[in-house]
């Protein structure tokens, strides 16, 4: 695993910033790229990685000037975990996998990329969950 990202998005798909929540901040394990005016927490993560800031990681700034660097061609975002494959087979250099933290704190695997061991590049992306007070239902966050 190259490093895990944070970003966030609605149950299927890599959005935009949102807080991580303390439990997982605490950890210090996270870039959390702060990408407020756009929807491609997916491709901010991924650059992050493969682009790493020597200090002060979460601008969105720090990033933009690789967004060239990968083939988005044909993809929407925010992307859907179903897209990753779509993504690595347009990104022959890179494997992503993708976990979910869940409410109650334990994690699931959301995709495993079966190229993990042939790519130069394995990243693993972070969902989470948030629960906002004044809405019902769940948003999950990358």
């Amino acid at each position: 695993m190259t490093s895990s990202q944070i970003g966030s998005g609605p149950t299927s798909a890599l959005l935009s910033y949102l807080p991580a929540p303390t439990w997982i901040k605490n950890k210090r394990a996270i870039i959390n790229v702060k990408n407020d005016n756009d929807q491609k927490c997916f491709v901010w993560s991924i650059i992050s990685c493969l682009y790493p800031a020597d200090q002060n990681t979460h601008p969105v700034q720090k990033y933009t000037r690789y967004e060239k660097t990968l083939n988005l061609d044909g993809l929407k975002f925010p992307l859907s975990v179903k897209d990753i494959p779509k993504f690595e087979n347009q990104n022959d250099q890179i494997a992503i996998h993708c976990i979910a933290a869940d409410k109650d704190r334990s994690f699931s695997i959301l995709y495993l990329s079966p190229h993990a061991h042939e790519r130069r590049h394995t990243i693993t992306l972070l969902f989470y969950w948030i629960i906002r007070p004044s809405v019902e239902k769940n948003t999950t966050h990358t």
